[in-house]
């Protein structure tokens, strides 16, 4: 079984609180799923929005 995270944890690994995390979850911004009626989140799926979140930095070249 893959691994799975609560809202703490998570809020342990990525820098928001659990409310925000809550908040990401009932707007559809971040991969979960409920069981039992708590949020899991998978590590891979987590990772991948993270990577898909990276805003990639193109620096100018200054004469």
């Amino acid at each position: 079984m893959e691994d799975l995270l609560t809202i703490n944890q998570l809020a342990k690994i990525i820098p928001f609180a659990p409310w925000s995390i809550r908040k990401m979850c009932r707007e559809r911004r971040i991969p979960y799923f409920r069981l039992g009626g708590r949020y899991l989140f998978k590590k891979s799926s987590i990772s991948q929005w993270i990577s898909k979140s990276e805003k990639k930095v193109v620096r100018a070249n200054v004469i």
